[in-house]
């Protein structure tokens, strides 16, 4: 009965730390299609913002 409890107590064990270590490998991932997206993001605010700023200085050129 002691070898039962003990073997389960170890079962426990590496099921937590297989999990952690998943959750930590599920997390990184994430993490990193967050910050592509992100990046992503940022880069087409930042086409958007140059094309607008570029079309408002021709405008000003063409004024004068």
């Amino acid at each position: 009965m002691e070898n039962a409890r003990l073997l389960d107590e170890r079962l426990k064990k590496i099921i937590k730390e297989i999990g952690s270590k998943t959750g930590e490998e599920v997390k990184s991932l994430v993490i990193g299609d967050i910050i592509r997206e992100v990046e992503t993001i940022t880069a087409r605010n930042s086409q958007r913002q140059l094309i607008k700023m570029l079309s408002m200085l021709k405008k000003a050129v063409d004024d004068i």
